[in-house]
């Protein structure tokens, strides 16, 4: 390099210029090879990694590293769990070394089925609350339980939500309904970690919910 850009160097007389020797690399065993492999199988291979372990191998090693049988996938269709009268078959794509009954590939109904996670309250709980957050405008009592009890059935499905709920006088909008629930569960979820004396906050309490903002939200739209 130095002869390339010009840099003179001072040498001894009758010394000669000599490469360095490269750093010898550790040899692997048998047993760090085979975890060598496994990890870059999983992880992905990478080029100078694979390069590397084939460095160390022997000619049978790397004929064994070579052979991986290809996986095929499949579009199957299985019955669904709980519409066994109807016959319905929902299409999924599956292994084909996988079994037809296997949970991982086809859901069950007890995951079907699976309760939503919500929060829920009792009348003396209700009563704790505020005066001005039990009747907030047009939301009862009436309206916030049978609001909260159809979130523990069908879940956050705001629109179905909207679609399900009655009420006589007038018609909630989506906003107004996750308003008036994460309103009334944040409230409830910091009294009683307050009672239980937890310290740490509750992702309710951490991440409020806007309203101005989804409502701007969904006007952009």
């Amino acid at each position: 390099v130095g002869d390339i850009m010009g840099v003179k160097r001072k040498r001894k007389e009758g010394s000669v210029w000599k490469a360095p020797k490269p750093k010898k690399v550790a040899k692997l065993d048998a047993v760090e090879k085979q975890v060598q492999s496994i990890l870059a199988l999983g992880c992905g291979k990478d080029a100078s990694f694979e390069a590397q372990i084939r460095r160390e191998m022997t000619r049978e090693e790397v004929k064994k590293w070579d052979y991986r049988p290809a996986v095929h996938w499949e579009r199957r269709a299985y019955q669904h769990p709980l519409r066994p009268k109807d016959d319905l078959h929902v299409p999924t794509w599956a292994l084909t070394t996988d079994p037809p009954d296997d949970p991982r590939t086809y859901p069950t109904a007890e995951k079907l089925l699976r309760p939503p996670r919500c929060v829920t309250y009792t009348p003396e709980e209700y009563l704790a609350l505020p005066q001005p957050l039990q009747s907030q405008g047009r939301w009862t009592k009436d309206t916030t339980k049978a609001l909260f009890d159809l979130v523990a059935v069908i879940g956050t499905k705001w629109y179905v939500v909207q679609d399900k709920l009655e009420t006589a006088e007038w018609e909630p909008s989506t906003v107004d309904l996750r308003s008036r629930y994460y309103e009334v569960a944040t409230e409830i979820v910091k009294r009683r970690r307050a009672e239980a004396g937890v310290l740490t906050k509750h992702v309710l309490e951490t991440c409020p919910y806007d309203k101005a903002k989804d409502k701007a939200m969904l006007e952009a739209e």
